[in-house]
């Protein structure tokens, strides 16, 4: 019985770990995720995207599409 309690501890840390890890608990704290539809790579770089391409963002509830009018990089 123990042994199965120790086990079950374990189970329930590991997928408590995975749930703060995972990405849509970061979409849950305020963060978004933005890709390019063109070829689905995520933005990490404003000097990535040019003038008038087409941006995706993912947020905790929802997308939304937008399109660059400016940029600083």
């Amino acid at each position: 019985y123990r042994r199965l309690e120790a086990a079950r501890s374990k189970l329930m840390a590991a997928g408590r770990g995975l749930e703060i890890a995972s990405p849509l608990a970061t979409l849950n704290r305020g963060y978004a995720v933005v890709t390019r539809p063109s070829d689905g790579l995520i933005v990490r770089d404003a000097g990535s995207v040019a003038i008038g391409d087409e941006l995706e963002t993912r947020l905790a509830r929802g997308r939304v599409i937008s399109q660059v009018t400016n940029r600083d990089s």
